[in-house]
């Protein structure tokens, strides 16, 4: 998809026909599978969701290892049953995440509504009426496709940074679904002059800074106590 001169381009990729092919055949059973999940009532998809966390949880010894290894530097005074069971709801979230994908690609909106609560939509509300601009301070977490979708759909449409994936079929089909209801993302290579040019056009931000592009992009704070990188978008952007 292409923009007009002076907008944000957005990167929704052409479909390619070679998509069609029988190595993308595995990929495309997939996108079936989810879509068949939309429709199994919620209860029983996280039931299933369950299963695929316990899975994941023993068989995936290095995501398992990171997981504990974080929890044991953010909360050193829990104990490690506790911080084991706060790994296990991790992998729970993400397996739910991962099978509710359906309803964030194909899913009406009045299903995400039943779906999905927002809160402190009185904010922006505000925020607009006064007319301010509007950033989303946004960290990545199992929620977040969620939490876009549905602030487009129940709030207003936002902008957003956009990693392309390597697999250029699911590249495809996530930007389609990220594009949903007014929202629109555009790589992160983007001059910040274009991104501020979006937000004083009324349009809000959705800013992940919970990145590390490296000491020229990011400054090192305390974090749960330990020193992290974090980005300087957000600073940035209320300067200017």
């Amino acid at each position: 998809m292409t923009a007009s001169s002076g907008e944000i381009p957005v990167n929704i990729p052409a479909f390619d026909r070679r998509w069609l092919m029988p190595g993308y055949w595995s990929i495309w059973l997939g996108f079936g599978l989810l879509r068949v999940l939309t429709y199994m009532p919620m209860a029983w998809r996280h039931q299933l969701a369950s299963g695929v966390a316990l899975i994941a949880y023993r068989w995936n010894a290095k995501r398992r290892t990171v997981v504990l290894a974080n929890l044991a530097l953010a909360f050193p005074a829990l104990s490690e049953t506790v911080r084991e069971q706060m790994a296990r709801d991790h992998f729970k979230a993400m397996a739910r995440s991962f099978l509710d994908m359906g309803l964030v690609w194909f899913a009406p909106d009045k299903w995400l509504k039943r779906c999905v609560r927002v809160e402190g939509g009185h904010y922006l509300h505000s925020a607009k009426a006064a007319g301010k601009q509007v950033v989303y301070h946004v960290a990545h977490a199992a929620g977040l496709e969620f939490g876009a979708i549905a602030i487009g759909s129940e709030l207003a449409p936002a902008d957003g940074y956009y990693h392309p994936f390597k697999n250029p079929l699911l590249d495809w089909r996530m930007a389609r679904a990220r594009h949903r209801f007014g929202n629109r993302i555009f790589p992160r290579e983007t001059g910040q002059r274009k991104i501020m040019s979006t937000i004083r056009s009324g349009r809000a931000l959705y800013s992940l800074s919970d990145e590390d592009h490296g000491l020229d992009a990011s400054v090192v704070a305390p974090f749960f106590a330990h020193p992290k990188a974090t980005l300087t978008t957000d600073a940035r952007l209320a300067l200017a």
